[in-house]
């Protein structure tokens, strides 16, 4: 018998869910391989994605020191999920919490306006050079 290290399985959605509804980030056509239970809260996304996160999310892109995405630390108090959907419009879906993806990692950044700025867990698997997730 063989063992498994890890595990794949085929995401077909991402979406944002908010009081306002749910906000789909990904083309209707969307499939991609997704390893489960990385062991990390970090999310590696494609970047169509990432780009969709940072035009709905006010969302700062990562440049010099910093290589997260930055977001508002009040964004860690919003209702609000991330949503993925395996196996089609039928399939399973997963909400992950904004609250599980906004962090300081030990150290604020402040936006021009003053507004403390924190950490978002993901980022771009072209940046990373890896396979998604």
């Amino acid at each position: 018998m063989g063992l498994y290290d890890s595990l794949q399985v085929v995401l077909t959605s991402i979406a944002i869910s908010d009081e306002s509804g749910t906000h789909t980030l990904t083309a209707k056509d969307f499939s991609e391989p997704a390893l489960l239970d990385s062991g990390t809260s970090a999310q590696s996304l494609p970047p169509q994605v990432i780009s969709e996160l940072v035009k709905g999310l006010d969302v700062v892109e990562p440049s010099g020191q910093i290589v997260w995405l930055q977001v508002p630390c009040s964004y860690q108090n919003v209702n609000a999920s991330l949503v993925y959907q395996f196996g089609g419009s039928s399939g399973p879906k997963i909400n992950v919490p904004f609250s599980q993806l906004v962090n300081t990692n030990g150290q604020l950044t402040y936006f021009l306006d003053g507004i403390p700025g924190c950490s978002f867990n993901a980022f771009s698997n072209v940046e990373a050079g890896a396979d998604f997730w």
